[in-house]
């Protein structure tokens, strides 16, 4: 094998490499994604998971007392 062959084998035997760990890496880059989402699913207030219809309605002291727009002789 000439000193040119030997340099070009060596060349595609490291690119090989190198695109094989590019592989792993956007691999582990897109679980560490799915990891974080599901940890801010998880850090979510939990009012903010609940749904509109089960919130209670809030109203004034004075409204439940009976005095909303009463005055006093």
């Amino acid at each position: 094998m000439s000193p040119l062959q030997q340099r070009i084998a060596t060349f595609t035997d490291v690119t090989t490499h190198l695109i094989t760990e590019l592989h792993e890496l956007e691999g582990l880059h897109e679980r560490v994604r799915e990891a974080e989402l599901s940890a801010r699913r998880l850090k979510r207030p939990a009012r903010a998971l609940r749904s509109h219809s089960s919130r209670g309605h809030r109203c004034s002291v004075a409204s439940r007392l009976g005095t909303v727009g009463r005055r006093r002789s």
